[in-house]
């Protein structure tokens, strides 16, 4: 054991504490009253020999352990800003993701710069690639996208992918717009190739069988499909009979209101919403929209409720849209801000376009935030579209509507 690490083991020992007590200290260190640096001393200590531990068994040398302790350290202090003693049982409970997760991401860094054999300029590009990845991490808490990468250090993205593969950065990209127009080509090819005769009759008999009991609509169905009529054409016969849902973007107010306890966030944000309509004479007003074929809306009304519930004038759009209806519906409601809400990758399609229709428009001051799933990779991507904030899964509700108001 280094004199380094056995210095540190020593000045770091101190007691369990129980969990009436921590809890005690946590709301001192999150108040910052008088104290509160003793308080972070205490937890930390009290918390060290978890840390040391793990730090053990993730360490593949012994001049990683400090390192390693110093990555958990980090994360149990960002853990102690964002844990509700009132919600979580204990502060290890809640931390130990987050740790665990530091530890890993700092050991496939070090395996990533172990493993890249390289000499010469090529090392020095190396080296070059992996400070920005470390400087980008430590910034924004997520690896750098390949692109980011390459374009730092000047040299081709295959090289900048090698780097990321050995990092472990494994995200399939899809080129969203190649595959469109791929699988275009592809219905263009089928409906050259068909009888045109024989589709038509086959559609007119689907909006017969849709209207008649006697004729199994199912079965025609079938038929039509075996004689290439696409879905949407068939989809469109059965609509001049049934008609076309229309979904409900309606949203419950007070719900996520009763639930949260007036702290000092609470009072920041009404605070700054009262500045707001003091400089702008109406309250922010929120877009939130789902576009595509993304039909997973339950995060969007959630999201929708609660910036109603802390002062936000909310709009939400209904589901399917397409980027130009959504920019027309923010233009005609004289929004600030568009809320894209994303699970299903259409982000590299949808969001260009939606940024392009408000360009087009002449409404670039609105200003475009997404959420949901989106891999880190694409973040860069999108900041250079204009999208003025990316939040992933995780985002802290209050935290985000103060920083959306600063946005606006």
């Amino acid at each position: 054991m280094s004199t380094s690490l056995q210095k540190y083991l020593t000045s770091v020992r101190g007691s369990i504490l129980e969990a009436e007590e921590e809890n005690k200290l946590i709301k001192l260190f999150q108040s910052k009253s008088k104290g509160w640096e003793d308080a972070q001393e205490k937890i930390v200590k009290s918390n060290s020999l978890y840390i040391v531990k793990l730090a053990y068994s993730f360490a593949q040398k012994n001049e990683e352990i400090l390192d390693l302790i110093s990555e958990g350290n980090l994360a149990l202090l960002e853990s102690l800003v964002k844990f509700d003693p009132n919600k979580e049982a204990r502060l290890l409970s809640y931390a130990s993701y987050r740790i665990k997760g530091a530890m890993l991401a700092y050991r496939k860094k070090q395996n990533l710069f172990f493993n890249f054999k390289v000499s010469g300029e090529v090392s020095s590009l190396a080296k070059k690639a992996k400070e920005y990845i470390l400087d980008f991490k430590l910034k924004h808490n997520q690896n750098p996208s390949v692109s980011s990468i390459a374009k730092h250090c000047g040299i081709k993205e295959s090289k900048a992918l090698l780097i990321a593969e050995l990092a472990d950065i494994n995200v399939l990209s899809i080129d969203n717009e190649k595959v469109r127009v791929k699988q275009i080509k592809r219905l263009k090819d089928i409906k050259d190739s068909r009888d045109i005769n024989e589709v038509n009759n086959l559609l007119k008999k689907v909006t017969e069988a849709s209207r008649s009991s006697e004729l199994n609509l199912l079965e025609v169905c079938v038929e039509a499909a075996k004689k290439r009529c696409t879905v949407g054409e068939m989809t469109e016969a059965m609509e001049k009979v049934f008609g076309r849902h229309t979904l409900s973007s309606k949203t419950i107010s007070g719900v996520y209101g009763k639930a949260i306890k007036h702290t000092e966030k609470i009072n920041k944000i009404d605070a700054e919403i009262e500045k707001f309509i003091e400089n702008k004479g109406r309250r922010p007003r929120m877009l939130v929209v789902k576009m595509g074929q993304d039909g997973h809306d339950r995060g969007a009304k959630l999201i929708a409720t609660a910036f109603s519930d802390l002062g936000f004038d909310v709009d939400v759009g209904p589901l399917f849209q397409t980027p130009e209806e959504a920019a027309m519906q923010a233009i005609d409601n004289d929004v600030h801000i568009i809320g894209v809400s994303t699970l299903a990758a259409g982000h590299k399609t949808l969001v260009p376009l939606l940024m392009k229709s408000l360009k087009n428009n002449k409404a670039s001051n609105i200003k475009v935030i997404c959420g949901g799933v989106i891999p880190p990779q694409d973040y860069d991507a999108l900041y250079e579209l204009g999208v003025s904030k990316v939040f992933g899964p995780g985002t802290n509700i209050q935290e985000a509507a103060i920083e959306i108001i600063n946005i606006i």
